[in-house]
């Protein structure tokens, strides 16, 4: 790491004295000093109040590659939220992690949608138990599912986006990958979910991501945060 070209100079009381007169070398040290702290503090990255070390408005901190873009606390039941002014083509990778509540009977799936669009996409499942192993399929991109009809209820997930639609100048459809852990009650069996899918489109940016449910299954509780990987 360079040092800053000017050096840091202290000014001494009697140089501000106000009988002191301005000189030459006075005003060069207040000169001095200011282009010190500017390269300190990060000449080459976009000024900004409080910085967050993103390698845009000051330089990221080493190993720290995920980046909160925003989070939403859910304050009463709703059946969507949306993460948008987003930048699927320089961010790459959204990481989304979250728990949802629900007080809502009946099936629901969790649905991941760019754009809020909901045609050419597919997931198939994997879903464990503990003991039954089974799998399926739907013509969504889905974060899991909320099946029983006993409530409250909770999932809990990770799940992966490749938003860009090029890969080294190749087309590619956006994959998806979630992981999520299903809790109907305190006294049903548990599930383990993977959840694998796609969307088959490779000219839509990737402005916005819409979480949806069934109506107001997404229940007063559910917390989920956004996040990018910078790639570096």
């Amino acid at each position: 790491m360079a040092a800053p070209s000017k050096a840091f100079t202290l000014i001494v009381d009697a140089d501000i004295d106000p009988d002191s007169p301005e000189t030459t070398g006075l005003i060069t040290k207040f000169r001095d000093n200011d282009v010190h702290l500017e390269e300190w503090l990060g000449k080459n990255f976009v000024a900004a109040i409080d910085h967050d070390h993103d390698d845009v408005n000051s330089k990221k901190v080493s190993g720290a590659n995920l980046v909160l873009i925003e989070r939403k606390e859910i304050a009463a039941d709703t059946t969507q939220v949306d993460f948008t002014g987003l930048a699927g083509e320089a961010d790459e990778i959204y990481v989304l992690m979250g728990r949802i509540r629900s007080t809502i009977s009946g099936a629901s799936g969790v649905l991941f949608e760019p754009n809020a669009l909901t045609v050419n996409q597919s997931t198939i499942a994997v879903v464990s138990d503990g003991t039954t192993l089974s799998t399926g399929s739907s013509s969504d991109m889905r974060i899991g599912t909320m099946n029983s009809a006993n409530t409250p209820k909770m999932l809990s997930f990770q799940c992966y986006f490749f938003a860009r639609r090029t890969i080294q100048t190749l087309t590619s459809k956006r994959q998806f990958i979630s992981f999520a852990a299903f809790m109907p009650d305190s006294i049903q069996t548990n599930e383990l979910q993977l959840q694998y899918g796609f969307w088959d489109d490779n000219t839509t940016i990737v402005t916005s991501i819409r979480i949806r449910m069934i109506t107001n299954a997404l229940g007063k509780g559910s917390s989920i945060a956004l996040f990018k990987i910078l790639q570096t």
